[in-house]
């Protein structure tokens, strides 16, 4: 999530869509969940928000490409 915010600094990449960017972290911390859960495992890890985190980058950069 610090690195969402970060990019959300005047200048920063995601400073021009603050709003749809500070939905980031909410929706990593879900679909981290979400991998967690559909993996069978009892808990999230590190890796899942890793991956989560990766989901949600490409989905923002799609989403700067329109």
């Amino acid at each position: 999530m610090q690195a969402v915010e970060v990019k959300q600094w005047a200048g920063g990449q995601y400073a021009h869509i603050r709003a749809f960017a500070g939905r980031m972290g909410e929706n990593t911390a879900r679909i981290a969940c979400l991998l967690a859960l559909f993996g069978g495992d009892t808990s999230v890890s590190v890796s899942h928000i890793e991956r989560a985190s990766v989901f949600v980058d490409y989905s923002i950069n799609e989403r700067l490409g329109y």
